[in-house]
């Protein structure tokens, strides 16, 4: 039987694997730029602009906290 190319990915799908390689590309890749000049991880830029002002943080104080806290690795 034939399958498409969906149902091939349906498969093949490891949510932990596919976490981790989020994770890796948010805390490496430096993708984002304020004024045109500064460049930030995903994670740096929500750890400077956002994550103190998210109300659902609890007592973690940063987000490599918030990372230990849930049990994953940043």
């Amino acid at each position: 039987m034939r399958k498409n190319i969906f149902d091939i990915m349906s498969e093949r799908i490891n949510v932990s694997d596919d976490v981790d390689r989020i994770i890796n590309i948010a805390s490496k890749e430096k993708t984002l730029c304020v004024n045109g000049y500064m460049s930030y991880t995903l994670f740096d830029f929500v750890d400077k602009y956002c994550f103190k002002n998210w109300d659902f943080r609890n007592h973690c104080v940063d987000i490599k906290d918030f990372f230990n806290v849930v049990g994953m690795k940043k």
